[in-house]
């Protein structure tokens, strides 16, 4: 027997693009190689720096699993929607107990810097724990307006 239902509202299917990479601690050039290919999956995103953005806050989220965990880094970076007006996810998990948190690094400390670069760019993140370690997310939307210069 076969049964067909059709249903009568008809779905558009989003266009999708993603990117799934793990970078691990005995890979030296595993980050290097994460910035290429999240670089090559916005090969057509509207916002050059936007794209650079992007680069640099993936980088932020793998180099933080790798200097303060002993885990690998899974990246995961999808983009959604129509040219103009789509949105990119990149998720970083690992598999650490300790939660980021935001610190106050002085003027001239090397690091601490992280979550405050995310809420300075990216249009939303957050920190999400799972059943073993968590994932740090960002969304940035293409026709997202450029962030105003601090101060203003």
């Amino acid at each position: 027997m076969l049964l067909r239902r059709d249903s009568p509202v008809r779905r558009v299917a989003v266009p999708e693009r993603r990117l799934l990479l793990t970078v691990g601690q005995e890979e030296a050039e595993g980050l290097a190689e994460a910035r290429t290919e999240l670089r090559s999956l916005l090969h057509d995103w509207r916002q050059e720096d936007q794209v650079d953005t992007a680069v640099l806050l993936a980088s932020e989220l793998v180099g933080n699993v790798l200097v303060h965990t002993d885990q690998q880094a899974a990246l995961t970076a999808t983009i959604t929607g129509d040219p103009g007006s789509r949105r990119l996810r990149v998720e970083v998990t690992d598999r650490g107990d300790e939660l980021p948190h935001q610190r106050a690094p002085g003027e001239l400390a090397s690091s601490g810097r992280g979550l405050m670069m995310l809420d300075l760019l990216a249009l939303e993140w957050s920190v999400r724990p799972e059943s073993e370690g968590k994932t740090v997310w960002f969304c940035l939307d293409e026709d997202q307006p450029p962030p105003a210069p601090p101060g203003l």
